[in-house]
């Protein structure tokens, strides 16, 4: 494809030598990709500030490429394996979760497979782990009817979505701390950020989906929704060094494991 052809169908914040570094990564692991034209349209407003060749990776699987989605089902494979283990004694085989697992992020919903709605914001395989194990959760709910039976397959799917020493350990210390810092945190957004996230992971719409339904761009939708976790970050942030007697690097690893479950928290707190 052409320069001037792939700068122009580019979002106008994704500065093309970002895109292109992380493009050359992802070739570098995956080769024969095709990058068509319905890549860029699954591309977020911007990459600041993301892991830009996870994006890339993923706006070629939800464009179709079957090298790509090769590629990452094999990279999920272990995780695939090990959810199923844990899920067993729910009555879900391997090979029945991977067949969701493929449907949920790759078939067309709304206009745009799941994959789509991956913005960066966390590492894809990290990313990958929740959609498995809220997939796990949903599949339970559906076979038992009731709410209360789907915790402990939760609680045990997502046991590994963060498989860093340092933070299951941190996580083993702080988890009351943290979880009444977010949910004062959340209480305390304004309405506006508090609906934006509602939409973004309780609706599970995508960017483009936010943007229709409030009349604005998408570049404007996807900022309003950056802006409101970065502020949820912030207060979380500030409650946590308020009362917590850690080091910054401490509070920093404590940060990171609260960005990684995002998505699994404001959906609790605002569903």
């Amino acid at each position: 494809m052409a320069r001037g052809v792939h700068q122009e169908l580019l979002p106008p914040e994704i500065d093309p030598a970002i895109f292109d570094a992380a493009l050359e990564e992802v070739r570098a692991h995956v080769p024969g990709l095709r990058l068509s034209r319905a890549v860029y349209a699954h591309l977020p407003a911007s990459l600041e500030g993301a892991h830009a060749a996870d994006v890339v990776l993923a706006a070629l699987c939800a464009a179709g490429d079957t090298a790509a989605i090769r590629f990452l089902e094999e990279t999920l494979r272990s995780d695939l394996a090990a959810a199923a283990a844990r899920a067993k004694r729910a009555g879900i085989d391997e090979d029945d979760l991977r067949q969701m697992l493929h449907h949920v992020l790759f078939a067309p919903r709304d206009g745009r497979p799941r994959i789509a709605q991956y913005s960066g914001r966390s590492a894809l395989r990290t990313w990958l782990r929740v959609v498995l194990a809220r997939l796990v959760v949903d599949h339970v709910r559906k076979r038992s009817g009731r709410e209360a039976v789907a915790r402990e397959p939760l609680e045990s799917a997502l046991q590994d979505v963060v498989d860093d020493p340092e933070i299951q350990v941190l996580k083993r210390h702080y988890r009351r701390h943290v979880a009444l810092a977010f949910e004062a945190a959340v209480s305390q957004l304004p309405a506006a950020d508090r609906n934006v996230l509602r939409h973004r992971y309780v609706e599970g719409l995508s960017i483009d989906a936010i943007a229709a339904s409030r009349g604005i761009h998408r570049a404007t939708a996807a900022r309003r929704v950056n802006a409101a976790e970065q502020a949820l970050q912030r207060d979380v942030h500030r409650r946590l060094e308020e009362t917590l007697d850690v080091s910054r690097l401490e509070l920093a690893s404590v940060m990171r494991f609260i960005r990684s479950q995002m998505h699994l928290s404001v959906a609790r707190l605002l569903g």
